[in-house]
């Protein structure tokens, strides 16, 4: 192992040694540190290379006393609480659309809560591929910032009509199956959806979800432009991630991807509306558990990581390591490691936007 090259990775927070699971300590191959130092931008080879001031900025961090401690509610000091964790989607209700939902969600915690639970832990709700439904795992979101819109109660949603709405025998046929069929889910709930946000649209304003959008900015109005686009591209026999894109679509910034977003501003209207529904019902949810009578209440996971092709990536380029995946190390488990297939943010990015990422 070169010592320049172990300095230069350590100069940009590259650890070259750990301790493993045998409490021996290991050291990476050469090669994967001039992979990674290559990934964040650095070329290993160059003979004056030097870290870049910008690569990792200094961050002197907020001074916490030397007290400081995760706050602990009164009611924990003295004595336990406990709880049960679900799989949202996995939850099966005479009403709901062959997917569990943000309806039958605070119904299992109202449950739980009359035999004196204190919380509902739930798995990762975040948004991942609508144009990719059958993509279905929960760890390897598009966008960590949004919600799934598969979650939403269409049943629940101001404006359904049941009549119009909805072919009940598509419903009964998808509620009876013993897996989930995420595409014909997709299918019904976002033909429905489209059908009540037309209809939406044609009234007043919702003042509410106006602000939403408004404080959701142009992170938001991105995602919705990702999904829109995405939605399109499956339907032209591309990928739903924007790997497999024609050049000009990967670039968020690009005139071709403007003029898609002019002249798709309705299906980008109508995402932006999706997470305000899903945020309301989901929050909605949550006020559900506290007045049933739970302490802690519904409380979320979130993926470690996002999808390297979703809404993340292609929105904000700079902030993804492209080209490196998270994973683990080899363990008692796992002899060869883990590649999880999640793309990680940079560490530079990470410091250079106070860590707000």
């Amino acid at each position: 192992m070169s010592r320049a090259i172990e300095r230069l990775a350590e100069a940009y927070g590259i650890l070259t040694s750990y301790r493993d699971f045998e409490g021996q300590t290991a050291r990476p191959p050469e090669a994967a540190l001039r992979a990674l130092l290559k990934a964040l931008g650095v070329d290993p080879d160059e003979p004056n290379e030097t870290p870049k001031a910008e690569a990792l900025p200094v961050h002197e961090g907020p001074k916490a006393p030397d007290d400081v401690a995760c706050y602990l509610p009164p009611f924990l000091a003295k004595g336990r609480a406990w709880g049960i964790s679900c799989q949202v989607y996995s939850l099966r209700s005479d009403r709901n659309w062959g997917i569990g939902d943000f309806e039958d969600l605070p119904r299992m915690g109202e449950i739980a809560a009359r035999y004196g639970a204190d919380f509902l832990g739930v798995n990762p709700l975040n948004a991942l591929f609508l144009a990719k439904p059958e993509a279905a795992s929960p760890f390897s979101p598009s966008d960590r910032n949004y919600l799934n819109p598969l979650y939403i109660a269409v049943d629940k949603v101001e404006g359904f009509d049941p009549n119009s709405d909805v072919d009940a025998d598509r419903l009964t046929a998808l509620r009876l199956s013993d897996l989930i069929d995420y595409r014909a889910v997709a299918k019904e709930k976002l033909r429905a959806l489209r059908r009540i946000h037309a209809r939406a649209r044609a009234k007043s304003p919702n003042s509410e979800e106006t602000a939403f959008i408004a404080d959701g900015g142009a992170r938001l109005r991105h995602y919705a432009l990702f999904e829109a686009l995405s939605l399109h591209m499956a339907e032209s026999a591309y990928e739903a991630g924007w790997f497999s894109w024609p050049e000009a679509m990967q670039d968020p910034d690009s005139s071709e991807v403007a003029e898609f977003a002019r002249s798709h501003a309705e299906e980008i209207d109508f995402q932006c509306w999706l997470q305000w529904i899903a945020h309301r019902q989901l929050a909605a949810a949550a006020d559900r558990l506290r007045r049933a009578g739970m302490r802690i209440g519904l409380y979320l996971d979130l993926a470690v990581g996002t999808a390297p092709d979703g809404a993340a990536t292609w929105s904000d380029r700079a902030l993804t390591v492209v080209g490196v995946e998270i994973g683990a190390p080899p363990d008692m488990f796992n002899l060869e490691g883990q590649s999880w297939g999640l793309a990680p943010v940079s560490p530079s990015q990470i410091v250079a936007r106070d860590f707000e990422p």
